[in-house]
């Protein structure tokens, strides 16, 4: 449906083309009232469009849209959040993270702290490193694993009641 801007009696609005106007016999106000109705305005002004500015909520909004596309990051770096945040969405690979915020752990002790196997363990640990959450340190024949950012434990610890 094509709109038409028109005037009313307190600033713009969008008048749809087609729309019925008011009756003539109804008369056009309130015999007591000085001020005429909005329908005798609209009947007064249906055939004068104008482009008028837009309303300041509109400019505003327009910035804020833009600066919130501007500032949105790249589709590959939010791929990458989403693959670091699935790592999160399982309860086993939290309960892995809460016990290396303690302490580094190889994957015997670790596998022993949460009560799982050491092949659940290692696997849980290959998804976690993958999704860059958990650091690995070589000592020997020995694998250290520990939080890759301890900013980490704030969004892993369960929240307190």
């Amino acid at each position: 449906m094509h709109a038409k801007r028109s005037i009313l009696a307190y600033g713009v609005a969008e008048q749809p083309e087609g729309i019925r106007q008011p009756d003539e016999s109804r008369g056009g106000s309130d015999p007591g009232n000085t001020s005429p109705d909005a329908h005798v305005l609209l009947r007064q002004n249906v055939g004068k469009s104008f482009d008028a500015e837009p309303v300041p909520e509109v400019k505003d909004a327009d910035a804020r849209i833009r600066a919130a596309r501007e500032s949105m990051p790249d589709a590959s770096s939010l791929r990458r959040l989403a693959e670091r945040l699935k790592a999160l969405a399982d309860p086993s690979r939290l309960t892995m993270l809460n016990a290396l915020a303690t302490t580094e752990m190889r994957v015997g002790e670790l596998a022993e702290a949460v009560r799982m196997s050491q092949s659940a363990v290692s696997h849980q640990l290959r998804v976690l490193r993958a999704a860059q959450l958990v650091a690995v340190r070589r000592e020997g024949k020995n694998a250290w694993y520990r939080l890759a950012d301890p900013c980490l434990i704030r969004l892993i610890a369960p929240e307190q009641q």
